[in-house]
């Protein structure tokens, strides 16, 4: 089975130095401006996303009738969490890397944070929904004020989802 010709192609941004060893030299990427305030952008996009793990945590904690008992509003939450930790696993890539961000780690990260962020977003609005349903058919079954929490935490999860994209998509990047 033949390989697409683009897999591995960061590959060739490596040469080998006289020593034997090999170094990259492709092109890299940083944080347009200084550096610290490169720091504080990326202590606020860790703030952020703290505070979207927190949100989607209480909402997946919270008991509401409205949040356990349909597998419909069960299904937005495991997005929610699936987009959260692919938005965490790219913005680590990001963050790991420090100032000079090799081009190909940029190029993928860059590419998938804000639709994992705008994911995250309509899975929270989407489970609002759901649960929205769920009263409506159901009631508040005695819970008013977890189901109210409920439909709090979710409408949360997807303005800090919002809150996130637009920050993360507002820094200026350089190639170097």
């Amino acid at each position: 089975m033949a390989k697409s010709p683009k897999r591995k192609e960061y590959l060739q941004d490596y040469k080998q130095g006289a020593d034997g060893r090999y170094a990259y030299s492709g092109k890299n990427y940083s944080f347009d401006g200084t550096d610290s305030e490169r720091k504080k952008a990326y202590r606020n996009l860790v703030i952020l996303a703290v505070l979207l793990l927190a949100s989607i945590v209480c909402s997946g904690l919270n008991n509401a009738p409205c949040a356990i008992k349909a597998y419909y509003v069960i299904i937005p939450l495991v997005g929610e969490v699936c987009a959260f930790f692919a938005l965490a696993r790219n913005l680590s890539k990001i963050l790991i890397e420090g100032a000079d961000i090799r081009g190909y780690i940029f190029e993928t990260a860059n590419n998938r944070i804000p639709p994992a962020a705008l994911i995250l977003m309509f899975f929270a609005i989407f489970g609002i929904l759901a649960a929205g349903l769920y009263l409506l058919g159901h009631g508040f079954e005695g819970q008013m004020t977890k189901s109210l929490l409920y439909l709090l935490s979710k409408a949360c999860n997807a303005l800090l989802a919002f809150c996130f994209k637009n920050y993360y998509n507002s820094l200026g990047w350089k190639v170097i």
